[in-house]
């Protein structure tokens, strides 16, 4: 059996796996990758997906930066996923995706932002030679993937 051309696959990670807690370490028990020949329909779905990851991504990371700049608290993932769910009703593209690409994008933007102070923290402590690399907003020729880590749609795209 051949595999499918690039223009009619989509490469998929699916980390179906269990993490072991140790000392603040995760280790990964097992994980999976396949590969899906979507049709055009499910093309756009995972366009559109993708899409609204970015836009909350890029939202947050705005939203980081305007309450750093005014002296108070930055927002969590949480704070800015219920701000996205205030805005949904004024927003009705939002309603065509899932909830779970929203809350992948802020999880992914608390992820760099982390990855940003350990890397600038191992700097100040000398044992990092590279640069810290603030997060930077999405672009949408970059950013074109996107997970669903929950049961109810494991199966959909």
């Amino acid at each position: 059996m051949d595999r499918p051309s690039l223009e009619t696959a989509a490469t998929l990670w699916y980390i179906c796996s269990t993490f072991i807690a140790e000392e603040e370490e995760q280790k990964m028990v097992r994980g999976y990758r396949g590969e899906l020949d979507l049709n055009n329909a499910q093309k756009t779905l995972c366009r559109k997906h993708a899409g609204a990851a970015r836009w909350a991504f890029n939202y947050g990371l705005r939203r980081k930066q305007e309450t750093y700049k005014a002296g108070q608290k930055t927002p969590s993932a949480i704070d800015l996923h219920r701000d996205i769910n205030a805005l949904k009703p004024s927003e009705p593209w939002m309603y065509a995706v899932s909830k779970c690409a929203f809350q992948e994008g802020l999880r992914d933007l608390d992820a760099a932002f982390k990855h940003f102070f350990r890397k600038c923290r191992l700097k100040k402590e000398g044992t990092w030679k590279g640069s810290c690399g603030y997060p930077r907003a999405q672009k949408p020729e970059e950013s074109h993937r996107w997970r669903s880590l929950h049961r109810e749609h494991s199966g959909v795209f």
